[in-house]
């Protein structure tokens, strides 16, 4: 996908930078708290850096109503993509964003760092503790707390620099 980045975000429709969730599109996954989180964040950084959820669930048709009001900032839902999809929306991410309530791992976790992402996790993910360094590779954020994933989404939205480390750390 990194290679003909092109080409990958012109077929699935991507912004061409984006924070990204990729999971159930579930209350108890966070998914209000990240778009309440991306609509708080400066005009200029939504203009620049959208926010996209890869996923299906029962709180898609209230996620996309919701998401149709954040101007300006572009919000997608993408729907379910197969496994062998998910590392096109990967690649091409800037950030990845996990604001899970509650989750006895995360294996998204483990894949968006595979891909080289750096990684904004709530502290109830399994996978958090082992594998998000706190300004290393990420940063780690209170469950259900939408001004401090904020704070982390604005510090990695506006630094380039920032998430290119982060993300080579993850890798």
């Amino acid at each position: 996908a990194r290679r003909d980045a092109l080409a990958f975000r012109q077929r699935l429709r991507l912004p061409p930078k984006y924070f990204l969730f990729v999971g159930r599109l579930l209350q108890e996954m966070g998914i209000f708290d990240l778009l309440a989180a991306y609509e708080s964040l400066d005009r200029e950084i939504r203009s620049s850096i959208g926010l996209v959820f890869v996923g299906d669930g029962p709180a898609c048709a209230e996620l996309e109503r919701r998401a149709s009001r954040i101007t300006p900032g572009t919000v997608q839902v993408t729907g379910f993509a197969q496994r062998d999809e998910l590392g096109n929306y990967y690649g091409l991410a800037d950030v990845f964003v996990f604001p899970t309530h509650s989750d006895p791992w995360g294996l998204v976790v483990n894949e968006a760092m595979a891909c080289g992402l750096p990684v904004i996790a709530t502290d109830v993910a399994g996978a958090t503790p082992d594998l998000v360094q706190q300004g290393c590779n990420g940063f780690v954020v209170r469950a259900r707390d939408v001004s401090q994933l904020a704070v982390a989404m604005k510090l990695l939205g506006e630094n380039e620099e920032t998430r290119m480390a982060m993300g080579r750390r993850s890798r």
